[in-house]
This record gives C-alpha cells, sequence and structure tokens, in this order.
C-alpha cells in the first residue's frame, strides 16, 4: 500500500462523508504531497507532531513580524529586542498551535477517521 493510495483512499472517505477537502487538506499538506513527502493529512497526524507543525511556523512569522513592526520605534535593535521577538513567538505559537492540533484531533473523532497507520486501500 502505497502513500499516493492512501491519500486518495483519503480524499474518497472525506467525499462519501460529505467534507469538504479544503477544510481536512490544507494547501500546504497537498504541496509537501506534490514534491514527494509522505507526511499523513493533519487529521492523522499525533497531538504534538500538529501543535509542532502549525505553532513553530506561525509563531516565527509573529515574532518576524512584531520585530519588523517594532524596529522603526527603537532606535537601537539590541538583545532586549531579540528576546521580546522570542517571547512573541512563543505566546503567539504555542496556543496557535494548540488549537489547531485540539481542532484536528476533535474533526478526526467527528468524522470517525481510522488511524493513518491502519488506514483501509480500497481494491477496485
Amino acid at each position: 500500500m502505497t502513500h499516493h493510495q492512501k491519500v486518495a483512499n483519503f480524499k474518497q472517505l472525506l467525499r462519501e462523508r460529505g467534507y469538504w477537502r479544503s477544510n481536512a487538506i490544507p494547501p500546504i499538506f497537498q504541496l509537501l504531497w506534490l514534491l514527494g513527502f509522505e507526511t499523513p493529512p493533519p487529521y492523522s497526524l499525533p497531538f504534538w507532531t500538529g501543535v509542532a507543525v502549525t505553532g513553530i511556523p506561525f509563531g516565527f512569522f509573529m515574532g518576524v513580524f512584531n520585530y519588523f513592526i517594532s524596529a522603526p520605534f527603537i532606535v537601537t535593535l539590541s538583545a532586549r529586542s531579540l528576546v521580546s521577538t522570542m517571547i512573541t513567538s512563543v505566546f503567539f505559537g504555542l496556543p496557535f498551535g494548540l488549537l489547531m492540533a485540539m481542532f484536528w484531533r476533535r474533526q478526526s473523532q467527528k468524522l470517525q477517521l481510522p488511524d493513518w497507520d491502519h488506514f483501509p486501500v480500497r481494491r477496485d
């Protein structure tokens, strides 16, 4: 059973259950699959992996955004502004990652999706 078959069956299962594909498979996962990465869909990720997959990028970009927004108001860029940026990253990234992982876990249970390792392969 290949990863491509599992993904195709996952998409079919979502269609059968009346769920929007764009909600269940974010564009970043579709891009990863096109590039050849064999990552499971977000609803099948372990909880803490889901936290990391969403929280780290979101926190990083919020920290960078905060850094460049606050940089014009700080005459010299010091270690304090870098520490502030890191605190902002954690402050925004961790809650966002937790909320997304909880959402994915809840939706997975609601849709009664099987574990990705044991995901059925349809025989056509």
